[in-house]
């Protein structure tokens, strides 16, 4: 099983990127924001998880683990495979994704292509007990922990932290902007 991958992209299409990892060309599928990032040309890395069936063998790339564990976690739902976890994780995010599932918001997922309300419902069922708060990043468990010691309860915390934009990366950003949705609640 490929689990990681390192290499120059060497072809970028709207889905995928071609890494050339010592002279063997690897076709990847990445979410939008990892493709973003992507430049014909640059290094890249991915963590990965390799999808094989009897007429496919799919690496599906992630940028860090949090978005590959989120993803795997999607595929155990039973009516989500490869291709929606991926269209998931690409439309949501983890932060949306976890904050939808912690409160129990089947609605934000009917949004994304490919899933229609049984399958968002199912989700956020399954993966209710899963999930938990075990997916956050070191800087949201820094935030959950300031947002605690003001006296917020967990519960409210986790509601918005899914709703953090993922361009706020400075932890001071992410508490403001958390104290701004707490305070209209």
């Amino acid at each position: 099983m490929i689990n990681y991958i390192r290499g120059k992209i060497i072809l970028k299409r709207s889905d995928a990127v071609v890494i050339d990892v010592s002279g063997l060309g690897y076709k990847v599928f990445v979410s939008k924001s990892a493709l973003d990032a992507c430049a014909v040309g640059r290094e890249s890395e991915f963590f990965c998880f390799q999808h094989i069936r009897e007429e496919t063998n799919d690496l599906f790339g992630f940028v860090c683990e949090g978005d590959l564990d989120i993803f795997e976690r999607l595929m155990q739902v039973g009516g989500v495979g490869p291709k929606v976890a991926m269209n998931i994780v690409s439309s949501l995010g983890r932060e949306k994704i976890t904050g939808a599932i912690s409160q129990n918001n089947p609605a934000i997922f009917k949004s994304v292509s490919g899933v229609g309300g049984k399958l968002a419902a199912k989700i956020v069922i399954e993966l209710k007990s899963r999930i938990g708060n075990e997916v956050l990043m070191p800087q949201e468990d820094e935030t959950v922990d300031a947002l605690l010691a003001l006296g917020y309860k967990k519960q409210e915390i986790m509601s918005c932290i899914g709703e953090i934009p993922p361009e706020m990366t400075e932890i001071n950003q992410k508490i403001k902007f958390a104290l701004k949705l707490l305070s209209k609640k």
